[in-house]
């Protein structure tokens, strides 16, 4: 692959960066690191951008913040933070989802350089750290990005058990390698495992850097979705690039006869999947904000332990519960609030 130009990188950094007082030796400088441009990591980074910096001004300072943008693809994720870091040492490197995390990873290294992580479903098996809920003990801590799968699963099945009653139900996932994409599988099957009432069927197929070849992942997303329609009764939208554009989702629902059960994205459920349970982007860019502020106070990254996020937000699509005649329990029209669809 060509090397980047490294005019491309000033682009990027004249795009995105704060600029610096007179004492700029003084001030602290950020990276942050975004996988490609879907909405769950650009709406992620600015808001966590908009916090951080209105932290900084509450507190007198201003932090230099360069934005990279690996368009997933993770070769341009290395060089980008290759020749960024031989301009300057960064304070601290800030990775939005999997791919980024994992490039920021393996680019510090052992230096001294703390890493901040959000957005990355499964940390555990990206390899960033190896327990959630516990200080990592290394200059690297973040937040999960999705609920445990457990309740997921729990909230799925008291709403599919009404169609296939007493026999097991049936999902189907179609997804790409993507790490992010088979870390959600993982824990789904995890989960799964534990109820004696429903069996996973999966499509897995290579993933190609997104957005440039999104047509080819729904070609192949498609052929898996036309192999597993006779065996399912419902599918479910894992983690991942295909599961955060709307394409993929219009594909399933005019591919398919079978309905959507859990949806990736509060848009998932307003094109039509059943419901979903998604972490609230701007409370948790909010907190990461806060979090990435105390290290660059001087905080030991290491002493903050990785946990789910605090604030979730259901989403319901009653029309698709009508016309498949199931009854949604009152807890859960009451957790969706306002985000009940039709």
């Amino acid at each position: 692959m060509n090397k980047i130009p490294i005019t491309a990188i000033f682009c990027c950094i004249i795009a995105f960066s704060w600029p610096l007082p007179c004492n700029a030796s003084e001030q602290s400088r950020v990276i942050v690191l975004e996988t490609m441009p879907v909405p769950a990591v650009t709406d992620f980074s600015r808001y966590f951008v908009r916090e951080l910096t209105r932290l900084g001004t509450e507190q007198g300072k201003t932090y230099q913040i360069t934005t990279l943008e690996a368009q997933g693809n993770r070769v341009r994720a290395d060089q980008l933070l290759q020749e960024t870091m031989e301009r300057f040492t960064p304070d601290l490197v800030v990775s939005i989802a999997t791919l980024a995390s994992q490039a920021v990873r393996d680019a510090l290294g052992d230096t001294d350089i703390p890493q901040f992580f959000g957005l990355v479903s499964d940390p555990v098996g990206a390899g960033l750290i190896e327990e959630i809920g516990i200080p990592t003990g290394q200059n690297i801590t973040g937040l999960v990005a999705a609920l445990p799968r457990e309740t997921q699963l729990k909230f799925s099945l008291s709403l599919a058990k009404q169609i296939t009653n007493d026999r097991p139900v049936v999902i189907g996932v179609v997804t790409s390698d993507y790490p992010a994409s088979l870390g959600d599988l993982r824990m789904l099957e995890e989960a799964a495992a534990l109820q004696k009432d429903v069996v996973i069927h999966e499509v897995i197929f290579s993933y190609q850097d997104m957005p440039r070849y999104l047509e080819a992942m729904l070609s192949d997303a498609e052929k898996g979705i036309r192999s597993l329609e006779s065996q399912v009764d419902f599918w479910w939208e894992v983690s991942g690039p295909l599961g955060e554009v709307p394409e993929f989702i219009d594909l399933i629902l005019q591919v398919s006869s079978k309905p959507i059960l859990y949806g990736n994205t509060m848009e998932s459920v307003k094109a039509g999947a059943l419901f979903s349970m998604q972490q609230n982007i701007e409370k948790s860019a909010s907190e990461g904000a806060g979090l990435a502020r105390d290290i660059l106070e001087g905080a030991d990254p290491g002493l903050i332990p990785v946990l789910p996020p605090r604030d979730f937000t259901m989403g319901i699509n009653i029309f698709t519960a009508l016309n498949l005649q199931i009854v949604i329990p009152p807890e859960m029209l009451k957790l969706a609030g306002t985000n009940v669809f039709r």
